[in-house]
């Protein structure tokens, strides 16, 4: 969608989705953090570090993790999807219809990465994004907050790309990452994912849009 604040140096609101494919992308270790965070901790804390893991493929072609990206039809650049939080909507409707629409996944086919630490997903709550970025829109003196979630999956998108959206996607590893055509900080976040997210975060079921 458009800029909804178009004046000089203001800031719109947006959300993005940084998504790995990899084979059984089940997180082995704990469920649902305690209320108490003390008995969170030493439920962790109980943990073989090893099962802390997602399952990686090994051997019979399995391959590494690879992140989801697409050329955006404005900047021209390779990037993550997303988009603009309407007025009409929260960043969660938002981040639900934008991965629909430009890469085809429903969110019932992903599962969204959180700390083992953190409040549970009921009341109003929603998954908690990996970060949350200010950067200009192009050569605009425009500014956009961006919320960016991080997903998983083992499986192919069940839709094609919206009609208007770019066709040009791509899944890449971590070492293709760095010849990659992107910015600075979607790599930055990509590394990070890849280091970090895929062996310290749990994968859990993507709640309603709805609040």
């Amino acid at each position: 969608m458009a800029h909804i604040h178009t004046g000089p140096g203001e800031y719109d609101l947006t959300v993005s989705a940084f998504i790995v494919r990899a084979p059984t992308p089940s997180f082995c270790g704990a469920q649902a953090p305690s209320q108490n965070r003390d008995s969170a901790v030493e439920q962790l804390d109980s943990l073989d570090p090893s099962r802390r893991r997602f399952v990686r493929p090994q051997g019979d072609g399995g391959g590494p993790p690879r992140l989801l990206l697409h050329r955006h039809k404005t900047l021209g650049v390779v990037m993550q999807a997303g988009g603009h939080v309407e007025l009409t909507e929260t960043p969660w409707e938002a981040i639900t219809h934008e991965i629909l629409e430009e890469t085809g996944y429903e969110m019932s086919q992903l599962k969204v990465l959180q700390p083992p630490l953190r409040m549970d997903l009921t009341g109003g709550v929603h998954p908690q994004p990996l970060s949350v970025r200010s950067f200009r829109f192009g050569d605009e003196d425009h500014f956009h907050i961006d919320l960016s979630y991080v997903f998983v999956t083992d499986q192919e998108p069940l839709h094609s790309v919206g009609e208007d959206e770019s066709e040009e996607l791509m899944w890449v590893t971590r070492d293709e990452l760095a010849s990659i055509d992107t910015y600075e900080d979607v790599r930055a976040v990509g590394y990070y994912v890849f280091d970090h997210l895929l062996g310290e975060w749990e994968a859990v079921d993507c709640p309603s849009p709805t609040v």
